[in-house]
């Protein structure tokens, strides 16, 4: 079973203050240390196998997607071998015979997609063997905007679960979140939680690009996992403003 909502207290939404200087000094350490591990793990060959393992790590950690008006099964095909495969076949080839690592265990984690196409990635994946490999997900909820009423927005969610999504990425209502009504923003998302039911992963965008502070980041983040959420995501890819370290209005 997923995750489940909990009672919101919300306490812990008084007094929130977080200090942008504090937070932009916190992010320009971070940067620092990821170059000098980057260049210690250059300078020597065990230093390179650990970033090497880090990055395939990462890989198989990623949802590959497509998000485009104009997708098709052709696309959708493409995706779900560039997801099986993510790797050119020479590096691949090169990985197993220098390091020993097997070719057929580097995959993403998922594909990425619009509802309308889980059907055809399904098939995809089907008959590429990667079905138990690679999850489906899928966009849900009025992505990017988040812009429509609650009923619609679940409809949607119960669609894609019925089209054999294992995970629906949702986005909350912005305009709930800028105007302080974290109650609204719970009972959504809890909803949304109950849609998706016990065996379906929410992952919750908040685009925070559009979220105007870093307090309202903070109180998004914590009333989403109340509600249920099984992950945090920054953005749609759709704001003007993504994920940036720190975020940037």
């Amino acid at each position: 079973a997923k995750h489940t909502a909990l009672p919101l207290p919300t306490d812990l939404l008084d007094g929130v203050c977080i200090s942008a200087n504090s937070l932009a000094e916190h992010c320009r350490w971070g940067t620092r240390r990821y170059r000098l591990d980057s260049e210690t793990a250059n300078s020597s060959n065990d230093g390179k196998l650990y970033r090497l393992g880090w990055l395939l790590k990462a890989a198989s950690l990623i949802d590959l997607t497509t998000l485009a008006g104009d997708d098709c099964p052709s696309n959708v095909v493409r995706l779900c071998h560039k997801a099986r495969r993510p790797f050119a076949f020479a590096v691949l080839d090169k990985l197993e015979f220098e390091h020993g690592i097997d070719k057929d265990e580097l995959h993403t984690a998922a594909v990425c997609l619009y509802p309308y196409q889980l059907a055809a990635a399904k098939s995809a994946l089907d008959q590429i063997g990667a079905s138990n490999r690679i999850r489906l997900a899928c966009v849900a909820t009025g992505f990017p905007s988040g812009q429509y009423g609650l009923e619609s927005r679940l409809a949607e969610i119960r669609w894609a679960v019925e089209q054999g999504a294992n995970e629906v990425d949702i986005v909350i209502n912005r305009t709930l979140a800028l105007q302080g009504r974290w109650s609204d923003v719970y009972e959504e998302v809890r909803a949304m939680r109950e849609a998706c039911g016990p065996s379906v992963c929410l992952k919750t965008i908040l685009g925070v690009g559009e979220l105007a502070a870093y307090e309202t980041v903070y109180k998004a983040s914590l009333v989403c996992m109340y509600a249920g959420a099984d992950f945090i995501k920054t953005s749609t890819g759709k704001e003007s403003v993504n994920a940036t370290c720190p975020c940037r209005w």
